[in-house]
């Protein structure tokens, strides 16, 4: 009985070990942490640089991947300045510093982020951008760094784009506020109460003698100025347009509306003979003497005070038979 216990105990052991045996390089990954990735094509880099100029440090070169899809690109995370270069979207490599450097294999991408390859190691050279000394003692300079498509952005395109922008903006800004002011001005005008017109065309006469048109020898502007204060005046009470008309026009039509209240044959004569004393001095350069001049403005406030429209006042007897 116990040899039969010995024999199965010896199996028991072998078992053991060989199960330990085989689980061992399985729990030591596990530990290590390591990932097992399945086996990812590879592609390798095209770099579009110029024959006629080496790539400098910041240059931003094109790339393209030979053996995969177009839309692939580089894992838009690699790279930074610890590894010396940086890739950006669009499929742009920007090398960072100077000198000779090997690229290692980078994971490339598709549309939806996910790692479809690998690239192969390769290298890449990229010169200084200071421009050597001269000889004359100057500091080095650096060089334009080139775009994308090789055409150079050295400082004074770029401080022009700058500068353009920004006058863009003013200029935009600047009409901005004058149209809010315009608006402002606009709703403010609306809001107040508007002066009669009667009221507003005695103003612009007395305006005229204010002007000081007279002393300055202007009687034409002067007999224009009353002649379009009365077509206001007379287009505003009796209800027609009047600013374009002529003279024969507007007595047309003010003989239309004759019989209206403030207005018969004998106003309508004075308004003749008052446009028919201004027309000469407006068309045929007739210059009126001072006198004459302030005598026509005088006939055209007499016109505008005599024709007005009166307010209707209730008689007195009916406001004492109304607070009675």
């Amino acid at each position: 009985m116990s040899k039969q216990w010995f024999a199965f105990f010896k199996r028991a052991i072998a078992c053991v070990a060989v199960s330990a045996f085989f689980a061992l390089p399985t729990s030591a990954a596990e530990k290590s942490g390591a990932k097992v990735l399945p086996s990812l094509p590879t592609v390798s880099f095209a770099f579009s640089q110029k024959a006629d100029r080496p790539t400098r440090v910041g240059d931003a070169i094109s790339y393209s991947l030979q053996g995969g899809d177009p839309h692939w690109q580089i894992d838009p995370k690699v790279g930074s300045l610890k590894e010396g270069f940086l890739f950006r979207p669009g499929k742009l490599f920007i090398p960072l510093v100077a000198g000779k450097y090997q690229v290692p294999a980078l994971p490339v991408v598709d549309e939806s982020g996910t790692v479809v390859a690998m690239t192969d190691p390769t290298e890449i050279e990229a010169k200084s951008n200071l421009k050597d000394t001269d000889g004359k003692g100057e500091p080095p300079k650096p060089e334009p760094a080139l775009g994308p498509l090789g055409l150079p952005f050295p400082l004074w395109i770029q401080s022009a784009v700058g500068f353009t922008l920004l006058g863009v903006v003013l200029v935009a800004g600047f009409f901005l506020i004058r149209a809010i002011k315009r608006r402002a001005a606009k709703a403010l005008k609306a809001m107040l109460p508007k002066k009669p017109y009667d009221v507003a065309a005695l103003d612009r006469l007395d305006g005229l003698l204010k002007q000081g048109m007279l002393e300055k020898g202007q009687f034409k502007p002067f007999a224009f100025g009353i002649s379009e204060t009365l077509k206001f005046y007379l287009a505003e009470r009796f209800q027609f347009d009047a600013q374009e008309s002529t003279t024969s026009e507007l007595m047309a039509l003010l003989r239309e509306r004759s019989g209206t209240p403030g207005l018969n044959e004998s106003v309508i004569r004075r308004i003749d003979t008052l446009f028919n004393v201004l027309d000469p001095i407006k068309f045929a350069n007739i210059v009126p003497s001072a006198d004459e001049a302030r005598s026509l403005l005088k006939d055209a406030r007499d016109l505008v005070t005599s024709t007005r429209k009166v307010a209707a006042v209730a008689p007195a007897s009916a406001e004492r038979r109304v607070s009675s």
